[in-house]
């Protein structure tokens, strides 16, 4: 071999050798990274034999259990707390079976003998010919946000509770109120017809007025019965035909002869529950025609589609609204005067309704103009 071949065999090898320390040196590099990355990730993360043995383990993993392999060694049954050990067990039989673990949660028990509640993500660990070696989690501290759902569905059953109580003593009071109303009011008729002769024009007068106060007062605790009842959960939703809805909701009420409805196009078809679709169109004909103060007076109803809502529309040339009193007529017991015989419960049903049917509702009106309630339903 000539002393050229030789020179070229070293320079090879020469190169060679200083590839490889490149190779070593970046290694030594990208293992320091990944091992920075592993230790620092925001969730423990577990490497266990099949046995359930702890092989490997981050920071985060040290942090939540109070275990470190450098001092001890542990097997996961040491964290499984005594009511989980049936569940756990039969979750990593099946980890080993399929070969993946979802979203488990668990119960697990610290080194120091602290309870935590915990969500799991595992994978199985197969060596070249696909067999299963080793299994591998991340395990995130969910504790807290536990405790908060706990807290809330606690504070749920007292609210739903509280409502239940309050609905009852509603109803229990309103009844009791109207049994005395209406001996009040039998008592009145019996004067008016009996001993209205021996009035004077005052007299009268206030007897009349008792009798309009008792029947507004009943109309009253009508309303607070409806709203009341307008808590409880939407049981069924089914197909209902506005149009005949309308037409079902017309034959219940008084309308004066001066008093005309239009409806300007043809209503949609909608899903919804017919009790609470009949309080929201009766008490928005009845606050239009209860605020017209025009010898002929009109109102007319149209719906448009928009999409994922029903858009709805109920105008009246009634006496309007100032500006500053738009967004209270739909708060309970809101009235702009005392001359009808409104409640101030009318409107804030409406607005019940419209929020269960996760919709909107807003007035647009001018004094002496009249007033359009839109109002808009979800399609559900």
């Amino acid at each position: 071999m000539s002393d050229i071949q030789l020179e070229n065999i070293r320079e090879t090898l020469l190169k060679e050798r200083e590839e490889r320390r490149l190779l070593e040196k970046k290694y030594v590099l990208q293992t320091a990274e990944f091992n920075a990355i592993f230790q620092n990730l925001a969730d423990a993360y577990l490497m266990m034999d099949l046995s359930g043995r702890v092989l490997k383990m981050n920071n985060p993993a040290k942090e939540i259990l109070g275990y470190d392999l450098e001092v001890e060694k542990f097997n996961l049954t040491q964290i499984v707390t005594a009511d989980e050990v049936e569940k756990v067990t039969k979750s990593y039989k099946n980890l080993i079976r399929d070969g993946i673990l979802t979203n488990f949660k668990s119960l697990i028990k610290t080194k120091y003998g602290e309870v935590k509640y915990v969500n799991v993500n595992g994978s199985i660990i197969y060596d070249d010919n696909g067999n299963p070696i080793a299994a591998q989690g991340i395990v995130r501290d969910i504790t807290e946000a536990k405790k908060l759902e706990f807290q809330k569905d606690s504070l749920l059953k007292k609210l739903r509770k509280t409502n239940e109580d309050l609905q009852d003593y509603i109803h229990m009071v309103s009844h009791d109120l109207k049994s005395p109303l209406r001996n009040i009011n039998a008592l009145s008729l019996w004067l008016n017809e009996d001993y209205s002769s021996k009035f004077d024009e005052k007299g009268v007068e206030n007897l009349n007025l008792i009798q309009s106060n008792i029947e507004r007062m009943e109309k009253m605790l009508c309303g607070i019965l409806e709203y009341s009842s307008l808590d409880s959960e939407i049981v069924e939703m089914y197909d209902i035909d506005v149009n005949s809805l309308f037409n079902e909701v017309f034959s219940t009420l008084l309308i004066p002869e001066h008093i005309s409805i239009t409806i300007n196009n043809e209503l949609p078809i909608i899903k919804g529950d017919k009790f609470r679709l009949q309080l929201l169109f009766k008490n928005l004909l009845n606050n239009a025609i209860a605020n017209i103060d025009k010898n002929e007076g009109i109102i007319q109803i149209s719906c448009v589609d928009k999409g994922h809502h029903w858009k709805f529309c109920v105008k009246d040339n009634g006496k309007g609204i100032e500006k500053g009193y738009l967004k209270k007529i739909f708060k309970v017991f809101q009235k702009l005067d005392n001359k009808n015989n409104s409640t101030g419960i009318g409107l804030s049903i409406v607005k019940k309704i419209v929020d269960i049917y996760n919709g909107d509702v807003f007035a647009e009106s001018e004094p002496g103009e009249g007033t359009k309630i839109h109002f808009t339903l979800e399609k559900f």
